[in-house]
């Protein structure tokens, strides 16, 4: 049931109000790197998305987990827009998750973007160490766009 999640984009939409010119950029990785503690409004929207989805997935990185397997879902039928979207959403609940930056880097991928990709990536992984299963995502990843 996507009922609460729904409910709380909304709130967050609704707090923060219309995004500015000079604002964040939700189509970009990281919301194009804007600092989002500087609006109140946007601070404010985020805690209460962050606490309601850890209410209901039970924590951070599982809330995440869910955003970011949602927009694999869209990114696999070809709504990168929207996927970003979500990607951005999975970021600001768990900013450590790995696979966030795996979306983040599939996008810029198809976009053409492959340096930014690549860079992108690498240099928010290079510190961490990718879990089990990360190969296969890999693999994922190539078959998405071969087709």
């Amino acid at each position: 049931m996507r009922v609460p999640l729904a409910a709380a984009l909304v709130a967050a939409a609704l707090v923060a109000g219309a995004a500015r010119a000079d604002g964040p950029d939700d189509l970009l990785p990281m919301y194009g790197n804007f600092d989002r503690t500087l609006d109140l409004g946007l601070a404010a929207a985020d805690k209460v998305f962050v606490a309601v989805i850890v209410a209901r997935y039970g924590g951070r990185r599982e809330g995440s987990r869910a955003i970011a397997a949602d927009a694999w879902r869209l990114l696999r039928g070809n709504d990168a827009a929207n996927a970003m979207r979500l990607f951005n959403e999975a970021w600001i609940v768990d900013p450590h998750y790995y696979d966030v930056y795996w979306g983040f880097g599939a996008i810029l991928l198809a976009q053409g973007q492959v340096e930014d990709a690549i860079v992108g990536s690498s240099a928010r992984t290079a510190s961490r160490t990718c879990p089990p299963g990360t190969a296969r995502r890999s693999s994922a990843i190539s078959r998405t766009f071969t087709r």
